[in-house]
Formats: structure tokens, sequence, C-alpha cells
């Protein structure tokens, strides 16, 4: 539309932060105000408005919980490259907030057509007076004030674009929106508005390179406008007949750009559409129209409502408590179920395997999807996404909880699996003069215990110790092994016979007695990580309450969580509870009334995990509140017993031809027994050529000087076990041996 008030979006609604597993695609209406006025930044309530809670109350109860608040940059950003308008701010807030409580959904939708008014002048983005750096910093700021709102369904970055100059196209533009956003708000959606007002018919010739925008998280939409009148604008000035109009106008006008989403795979919502109510015709349009978006899973915001329209043709505003004609047919649009949707969700499902543990180095993960045209994939890595990550592998070399997501025709799927990267074991060997001498091999990683083999898989313990002292023949090779980490899950992987709405949902209200839990018995000190559960569809966000007592009826951990409103899907809930070893602990599980789907098999409790623990069913038969237990699976559970330990580690015990004893041979000196577990004998058959003697530890400190008062001396008696020199000195050389006490 080329005016503020016939100005008529059409998207394909992607789905944004909180919608990446949303069940279903909302319909809903435009609620203008905001974007009124040719005075900047003008008059609240005399130039502008916002719309009003009666407004949101009227089409909520209507069903249509998707809105878009059209708003101006010259009032949320008086100047340019400065601090939002803290008024205009809150107002803008207030609107979204007030969304929320009543289970709405927002796109913000920055109203300019590329443009901004200056001193009652428009000036074009790229201009020079209004830079791209303007308004990629006015998005960087709208992104940081709204990223934690829940309910925003995305960042519409520009009303119908138009007649962008030759030197600074919308692509180049929207890119560094985009980019600024991300700096700010990795988990919104965007929506990227299309070339030449957005036109949904001329959508490939004008937009069609918008497929080549980038976006780190992979959460662009696509925005499209559709009109059904003679120049596609919705000005309606004319009869239906006048206007060259016939049942599938829409659908012939939405065709291109829905083609063009399916050919590339990207998302689309349609912000803007409408008729008059002025031929009952249009009503058969209008919905052969939203059926056609409706059967390729594309959704979108009727124009216009809000509380200023009057007599405007196109408005959707009740006259008192009669609704508008056209309300009839949009009423019969409102969700796209998600299963419905063939070519939305059709993709595989990525499948990372189990949790690993790697000793170093680098693993290949792999999303076991084939890569192909129109399906991407981005990984992350604690929930932080990867840069340059977009394969159907990543080779991951340090320890986290790494994330796929593959999108296919819009549809995100994922998976996550845990790496644990060990250094591996720090060790000493040890080097032996002659034959039956004890080495003495060591582990000096913290942690344990630590298990002595002589092969490196398999075999027989030889001993349990981060020390091993074992008399060597030969130069020998020994392997020492110590545990790792643990992370495991207790209770089923998955629902066991695939949760379905049909029959195995089962409501619950606030659990007070701890009577109805689980019961985790803990070998070790272990922290439960998360728990999965499969979540009904909410009308309202819902809270559920996972507490933790212990058997004597303390409490000893709590988290809180929130689903979102319309969830339907696998939740893996951050638990975060740690515990200490011990018997009779008891998960409880309460919230506002919500449903969640279990497995329908009465699980077979107890789950036993060996070395970690137990978790049991509370009750000694299911109770009311004990249908809700078999919900929660894919119990996760972390220990860092036997910590630091990486497989089996090579330790050397060598046998050599030590120089140190030909040296003593050749002066007729020799020590026995040596190793010694009390003290040492020297022999010296040469007295008369020595100088001094001298006991040192490994790192040269003299720890015992010996008097050479005799043929035969006795030394050692004070030492502590270990490997010591014993230096002899003589007129003309150092000669040196490798004694051992133990």
């Amino acid at each position: 539309m080329k005016t503020k008030i016939i100005l008529l979006l059409f998207s394909v609604f992607a789905l944004g932060k909180t919608f990446a597993q949303n069940p279903a695609l909302m319909y809903g209406v435009n609620l203008a105000g905001a974007e009124f006025g040719t005075n900047f930044p003008g008059t609240f309530g005399a130039d502008y408005t916002y719309p009003t809670n009666s407004d949101f109350d009227y089409f909520a109860t209507k069903g249509l919980k998707l809105i878009r608040i059209p708003f101006k940059w010259e009032r949320i950003q008086p100047t340019m490259n400065a601090a939002l308008n803290t008024t205009e701010l809150n107002r803008l807030t207030a609107a979204v907030d007030y969304a929320q409580t009543k289970g709405m959904y927002v796109v913000l939708d920055l109203h300019n057509y590329g443009r901004r008014n200056i001193n009652y002048t428009e000036y074009i983005i790229g201009s020079g007076t209004v830079t791209v750096a303007h308004i990629k910093d006015c998005w960087t700021r709208l992104a940081e004030a709204f990223k934690n709102k829940t309910n925003i369904y995305g960042y519409g970055i520009m009303n119908e674009p138009h007649d962008m100059l030759q030197n600074t196209p919308w692509l180049g533009i929207a890119q560094e929106i985009i980019n600024g956003i991300r700096t700010a708000d990795l988990t919104t959606s965007i929506i990227v508005g299309g070339d030449d007002w957005s036109s949904g018919e001329r959508w490939v010739n004008s937009s069609g390179n918008l497929k080549n925008l980038t976006d780190a998280s992979n959460k662009l939409i696509f925005e499209a406008h559709i009109y059904f009148d003679d120049n596609a604008a919705g000005y309606y000035d004319q009869t239906y007949d006048g206007e060259g109009a016939y049942a599938n106008i829409g659908v012939d006008r939405a065709t291109p750009f829905v083609n063009w989403l399916k050919t590339n795979n990207l998302k689309g919502y349609v912000g803007e559409y409408g008729i008059p109510a002025n031929d009952a015709r249009w009503n058969t349009a209008l919905s052969n129209f939203l059926t056609y978006l409706q059967s390729n899973c594309v959704n979108g915001t009727a124009w216009a409502a809000g509380p200023w329209w009057g007599n405007y043709i196109l408005s959707l505003q009740p006259s008192g408590n009669t609704d508008k004609p056209q309300m009839a047919t949009l009423t019969n649009f409102l969700t796209i179920p998600i299963n419905n949707c063939g070519t939305l969700c059709n993709g595989s499902q990525p499948n990372l395997g189990n949790d690993q543990t790697i000793c170093g180095g680098s693993t290949t993960l792999n999303s076991n999807v084939s890569a192909g045209n129109g399906i991407s994939f981005a990984w992350y890595k604690n929930n932080t996404l990867i840069n340059n990550a977009a394969s159907s592998t990543y080779a991951a070399a340090s320890s986290g909880t790494y994330k796929v997501v593959v999108t296919t025709n819009g549809c995100d799927k994922s998976d996550e699996l845990i790496l644990t990267v060990n250094s591996g074991l720090n060790t000493v060997g040890d080097t032996i003069c002659s034959p039956g001498e004890i080495a003495t091999l060591k582990v000096t990683t913290p942690g344990g215990p630590y298990t002595w083999y002589e092969a490196a898989t398999g075999g027989s313990a030889l001993y349990t110790g981060s020390t091993y002292s074992i008399a060597v023949n030969s130069t020998k090779d020994y392997f020492v092994e110590g545990g790792a980490a643990v992370r495991t899950s207790i209770g089923p992987k998955a629902p066991l016979n695939n949760p379905s709405t049909s029959n195995l949902g089962w409501y619950f209200n606030y659990a007070t007695t701890t009577a109805d839990s689980l019961r985790l018995d803990l070998d070790v000190a272990a922290t439960i990580d998360s728990i999965d559960i499969y979540s009904d569809y909410a009308a309202t966000d819902k809270t559920l309450k996972f507490t933790v007592y212990n058997s004597a009826g303390a409490q000893v951990g709590q988290t809180i969580y929130t689903i979102p409103m319309g969830s339907q899907y696998i939740l893996r809930i951050p638990i975060g509870i740690s515990l200490n070893a011990g018997t009779g602990y008891k998960l409880t599980l309460a919230g506002t009334q919500h449903k969640l789907w279990y497995d329908g098999s009465d699980a077979p409790y107890p789950y036993i995990v060996n070395g970690i623990g137990t978790i049991k069913w509370g009750l000694a038969s299911w109770g009311a509140d004990g249908m809700l237990y078999p919900s929660m699976y894919n119990i996760i559970l972390s220990t860092s017993a036997n910590a630091g330990g990486c497989g089996r580690a090579l330790v050397k015990a060598f046998m050599d031809v030590c120089t140190e004893s030909k040296e003593i041979t050749s002066i007729n000196t020799s020590v026995f027994p040596n190793p010694s577990s009390e003290n040492f004998t020297l022999q010296l058959h040469n007295l008369n050529e020595v100088r001094s003697i001298a006991v040192y530890d490994l790192s040269g400190k003299k720890v015992e000087d010996v008097a050479a008062s005799s043929g035969k001396i006795i030394f050692g008696s004070d030492l502590t076990s270990g490997i010591y020199i014993l230096s002899v000195k003589t007129a003309q050389e150092q000669i040196n041996c490798k004694v051992i006490k133990y």
C-alpha cells in the first residue's frame, strides 16, 4: 500500500524464539494506530495512539491470537544513534505485556517504508542523511529492549520498503539490520519484508534475491503483502466487478510468493491482507485465499483493526457490539496445526546418539541427516550458536552440551548430547638398572580410584591405587585406568507408547504431598541435570514446580519452570538440583492445571544404574497424581565420582644398563640391598680414593651425608619411600647410582 490508511501486509509467519516447536501457526490482525499521523514525533492521543486493552480483549475472544503492532521509527528513537524514547518504549512495552496476559503473540512492525521523516522531509535509507548504520542502530537497541519478552513472535524490521537507492539496495540494508539484531538477541525470529511494497504477486522479480540473506540463528521470516483489488494496493475504490476480482484472485496473487518459499525452503508470513464488506463475493475470495495459505502452512495477520479507523473500508473494528462481516470468515482460520503441514515438517529427525566421553582430541558428531537442497544445519554448544558450523557433521573437541538444529521446509527439528572430553591421566614411569629391581609407577592426576593392568584392553586387574611398585626383569608396558565422570539417565528414555492427544493425557493441579513422588536412592553424590516431559497445548503460560525432599521430609532443592502458551511437544526442563549420596529422596511435581501425556504402560519401576542409584515409584499403587510421573522420563543425573580418568594410559617400566653401576664397579664399590625397605649397605673396596659420599632426592636436594669411615657403610635408615641418587666422589670423578627405598 502506498499510504498508511490502506496498508495491508501479508506474511508467511515463521516460528519465533518461543515457537520453534509450537504446535500451531496462528492467524491474527494488525492493531494499528501507533504509525498514524504526519507530525513527528507528534502528540500522543492527537496525532497517534496505541491499541487499547479492550482491543486486545475483543480479538482474543475471537481466537485471533497473533497481533501485528505498527509503530514509527521517528517516535521510538527521536534522535538517530541515540537512546530509545523512554515514554514511547513504555507504551509499546505495555501493549506487548498486555497481549501476553491474553495469551497473544506480537509482531513488532517498524512501519517506515524504508524511510525516515526529518523536518517533514522523507529521506531514503542510504541517502547520507539517513544511513544504514542508523537503522541498524535502532534495531539493535529494540532487540536489546525486547529480547526477554517471551511473546514476541518476530521483529518486523521494515514495512513495505520500496524504490530504494540503487547503490543501497534493500538486500544490503536488511542484512545489516539482521547482523545488528543478532549482537543483542540470538533467539527471536526476524521478519524481512519484501522490496517493491512487499508485493507477493511480484515477489520473485522484486524480492527473490532475499534468499541470499544470512542469519546466524537461522530464524528468518519473509513477509509479503497481498491485496485483491485492481492495483493490488488495497484501495478497493471500485465494485467487486470493477476491480476485476474473482473467487481465486487471492490464491493467484499469493502463489508466486508461496512457491518461492517452497523452492528455497524458507519461512514466510503474510502481514496484511483484507477485504471490504460491500460484497459477499469478497468473503469467498478471502476464504479461498486463507484455505490456500493454510494448506501450505502459511499464516498471517489481517488488515486492519485499531481504535481510530472509523469508517475505513477495511476496518475490522466492531461497531458497538456488532462484528464486521469479514470476521465470519477470519474466525474460520485461527491456527494451522503443525501435524497437518506436510511440506513444513517432513524433514528427518536428527539423531546424535548417546552422550559421549572421549580422551582428548576430537570426535565427529553426526546429525544422521543427509544434506540436500533446502536443508540447513546449525550447531550449538551450551545453547550458543557455533559460527560457521553449518554442515551435517561437526568436529567437537571440548566438553559441553551440543545441539544440532536441522531446518527443512520451515520446520526446525533438533537433537542434543553431552560430550565429555577428558585430557587423559598424568603418569610417571620409572627406570631400573638391573633385573629384579622395583619400578615405581605413578598417577599424578587427582581423583581415582585407579586400576593397573598389563594389557591395553581387557585383562585382569593387578592393583588399585595411584602408585604401583613392581619388581621388573625387563622393559615392560603397564596400563592404568581411572573412572571418568558419569552422566546417565534413569527412567525410560522416551515415552514408551508414543504419546498422542487421543487418550493418554492427565490433568493435574498443585500436589502438596511428598507421598506422591518418585523416590531416588543415590549411591554417590549426583546432580539432577534435566527431566523430559511431553506437554499438552496450553491456552496460557503454565508453571511446573519440581521439588526434592530428603528422607526426613526437608526440602533440599526446587526448580520452577514456565511452559509458554501453545506448547505441545517434548520439553527438556533444566533442573540443576545437587544431592548427596543417600536414600529416600522424593522428587515431586506440581503446577498450574496443565496436561502432561504419559506413556500409558505403567512403566516398570524401579530403574537402576549400577554405581549411581535407583529411581522407583513412591506409591504402592497408582493414585490420582500418580499418573503424572510416567510423563517424566529421561531423568538425567551426573556425578563427579571418580573424575579425572580417561580410559587406560600407558606407563612404562624401563630396564636399562646403568652406566653408574659400571663406574661404581670400577672402584670396587657396590650397594645392597637395592631396593631396600630399611637401610642400604655401601661396600667400598678403594676407600682411599673416595673424597665424599652423599644422598640426593630427585630434585637435587641433599638429604644425607654418608661418612666414609670404613669399607662397609650403613645409610638410608631415615629415608622415606622414594627414589634417590647416591653420589660417590673421587679425586677424578663423581659416580652416581640410583637407590630405591620402599
